[in-house]
């Protein structure tokens, strides 16, 4: 089936078909009917950029963890659900890496329909992947069952995995790269999230830099260390890929980083308070965000950003949001930062 000259599907214009599908017997009565929708959109790579529909997309993200203060892991109404992607969306996103948890169908539905685009991820913890065939009956799975939201953009099987000399857990995270290309050919495959690459489409990261001056300098060493070595040492003893593999232009994205809590707004409950910094209020905390966010999204080899986190999580007060789903700093703000980062970014020669 064809569709002439179709909408495309992106985060500022969400176009998406209503589809009926009717099944017919021989006389030609229908049988069942079933509606459904899509979207037209293409992903693809190129000069060290991800590309939506043929035009460069800087990925503005958020991690979200799929927590709830009164549920955990179970939404509880589908207004929740779509509440995250809106507030995702009032603080200037495009994306959402959703971490450590497979979504549910409504969240990526929601998405669709309002305009978000997510990181397809496996909740793994760290565990191995040798031999991968237990992991890949489960991954392959998820990935049939949601392969065709629009809103997906990259699959990542596996996350921190610090393994960057073991030959037997390199072979297994190749065998999930391998077998989750060949089911989705579509769409850009990170084979763990964080460090310790081998095949990946996309270079992600999990780095702190504090502030936009050090951000500036991580990324010279990161440019002298690339040349020189086709490497880099992104945190303590762990490379940024494993041995045998090295950068090869692939788009550099901050997939997890920023992190910092608020002593001002302390956690829900009784939890141990956990941030980097602290940043005493949050005046100082939009400071320093500004400082660093429009020092990283300037930087011409910088593919894009998810942000540690969009709401608080137990003891993790690093949130845009309270765990509750309140403001702790205004979404105005924020997305007035990420549009100031982008501005001088399309500014630069």
């Amino acid at each position: 089936m064809r569709v002439p000259q179709p909408a495309l599907w992106s985060p500022d214009s969400p176009a998406l078909y209503d589809v009926d599908l009717l099944l017919k017997d021989a006389t030609g009565t229908e049988v069942d009917r079933v509606r459904t929708y899509a979207g037209f959109r293409k992903i693809d790579i190129e000069d060290g950029m991800c590309r939506l529909n043929g035009k460069p997309f800087f990925v503005l993200s958020a991690l979200d963890q799929g927590y709830w203060p009164d549920s955990l892991y179970t939404p509880a109404t589908d207004d929740g659900q779509r509440g995250d992607v809106e507030w995702a969306k009032r603080y200037g996103l495009n994306s959402i890496r959703k971490h450590q948890i497979v979504p549910e169908p409504r969240f990526l539905y929601w998405c669709d329909r309002l305009g978000l685009t997510v990181w397809g991820e496996m909740p793994d913890w760290g565990m191995g992947v040798q031999p991968p065939e237990p992991f890949l009956r489960q991954w392959l799975a998820c990935m049939r069952r949601d392969r065709n939201h629009p809103c997906i953009i990259t699959w990542v099987p596996t996350n921190e995995h610090k393994s960057p000399n073991d030959d037997g857990e390199i072979a297994g995270r190749l065998a999930v790269v391998k077998a989750t290309r060949e089911l989705d050919p579509t769409l850009p495959v990170i084979d763990t999230s964080g460090y310790c690459h081998t095949e990946t489409d996309i270079c992600d990261l999990h780095v702190n830099p504090p502030d936009g001056v050090a951000c500036h300098k991580w990324w010279q060493d990161w440019r002298q260390s690339i040349a020189e070595t086709g490497n880099f040492m992104c945190y303590p003893e762990t490379p940024a890929y494993c041995k045998g593999f090295h950068h090869e232009g692939q788009p550099v994205i901050f997939s997890e980083t920023g992190n910092w809590r608020i002593s001002e707004l302390p956690p829900m409950g009784l939890w141990t308070p956990y941030g980097y910094g602290p940043i005493p209020t949050v005046k100082e905390y939009l400071e320093r965000y500004r400082d660093f966010f429009v020092a990283l999204t300037a930087e011409r080899d910088c593919a894009g950003f998810s942000y540690v986190q969009l709401y608080d999580v137990e003891g993790e007060v690093n949130g845009y949001l309270t765990y509750d789903r309140k403001p702790k700093v205004a979404p105005e703000a924020i997305r007035a930062i990420h549009a100031e980062g982008l501005r001088r970014r399309a500014a630069q020669p």
